[in-house]
């Protein structure tokens, strides 16, 4: 959910407030049938084990038949697309590196045939088997945004962010974020802080440490998010903000940043429409299932449908208008974030 509907307030009078131009402009793209936006999971096991992680890691690499149906439904799409998004989650995305090579490799391919098509890849990564050979491919290949997340300096990282055989994981990620550095490849990667009440005073280190090694790489954004409870079964260990805490943590980060160096603050524009919300947003899972959004997979109302064998993505339009309800109701807060306070399929009225 975005930051902004947590503070949302009602005017006075109890009316709803009258949408800003930027979010009518978000829900006039998102009913646009020449933009498709695609996350694709083409693996949902991991080699981490994040301690506040919610997955259960229970889908492994997409079969080579669903390989096919999604560069199949590639096809019947792109020419009537302008614009096309394709974002790798996981999981960890990278123990799926064939799947990806194969897609990625296939939408090039198709690219060629349409050049006027805008397209963007993206992976959000843990960053451990982003060596110098798979990211030059995937850049090579149209991925060139790369979301990373850190949780401190290597001592304190190395408690949350482990591996699945309970060993460190900063050293082999700075090594990796250095080689990039050092290349002259053209991305971006996003530094994603994340902390909690306990680990925030060790966040100014790491920054001191991305500033000096990357301050002067425009390459190179950073972001704060503080760790929340996604439904992972360490959820009641996790210790949370109250808001206010949160944005005054958050404050003296930036200070810092703007204090000690060059570091560029990754601030680009946030979305007032959650892509769960947008008709023309989808995630495909491993297995194949279509869904809304990448947190609540093990939700059933998030499974909206399925992707054939010939590249048709069939849908529960009864369960796809849960997720779609803001544009009805106009609620801020269910466009923001759909899942939170998602009816129930039986509870929703045939259109």
């Amino acid at each position: 959910m975005s930051d902004q509907y947590r503070d949302q307030k009602q005017s006075p009078n109890g009316e709803r407030p009258t949408p800003d131009p930027l979010l009518i402009a978000e829900a006039a793209a998102a009913f646009n049938d020449r933009s498709l936006q695609l996350f694709v999971l083409p693996t949902e096991k991991c080699n981490f084990r994040c301690t506040y992680c919610y997955e259960k890691f229970d889908v492994g690499r997409m079969k080579p038949s669903t390989v096919q149906a999604v560069k199949a439904f590639i096809d019947r799409r792109i020419e009537h697309l302008d614009a096309l998004s394709v974002e790798w989650f996981g999981g960890e995305p990278l123990l799926g590196r064939p799947v990806i090579f194969d897609i990625c490799e296939h939408i090039q391919a198709s690219l060629a045939n349409f050049p006027t098509v805008m397209y963007g890849g993206s992976m959000t990564t843990n960053g451990y088997l982003l060596d110098e050979g798979t990211a030059t491919r995937l850049i090579g290949l149209g991925v060139r945004s790369f979301q990373i997340s850190l949780d401190g300096p290597p001592d304190i990282h190395d408690q949350s962010r482990i591996r699945a055989d309970g060993s460190a994981t900063f050293s082999a990620i700075w090594d990796n974020l250095e080689t990039m550095h050092n290349s002259d490849l053209d991305f971006e990667v996003r530094l994603r802080l994340h902390f909690t009440p306990g680990t925030a005073p060790n966040l100014f280190s790491l920054i001191d440490l991305i500033n000096s090694d990357f301050g002067e790489d425009s390459r190179f954004k950073v972001a704060f998010k503080a760790v929340s409870r996604l439904g992972g079964e360490n959820d009641h260990k996790i210790e949370l903000f109250s808001r206010p805490a949160e944005l005054e943590t958050m404050a003296a980060f930036q200070r810092h940043l703007r204090n000690e160096g060059q570091l560029i603050t990754h601030n680009r524009y946030d979305p007032q429409i959650c892509y769960a919300a947008k008709p023309n947003s989808f995630v495909i899972r491993a297995d194949g299932r279509i869904a809304k959004c990448t947190v609540a997979l093990y939700d059933d109302r998030n499974t909206v449908g399925h992707i054939s064998e010939d590249g048709r993505i069939l849908i529960d339009n009864r369960k796809l208008q849960t997720w779609m309800r803001g544009f009805k109701s106009l609620s801020l807060a269910e466009l923001g974030c759909p899942l939170h306070s998602l009816p129930r399929t039986d509870d929703v009225q045939p259109p």
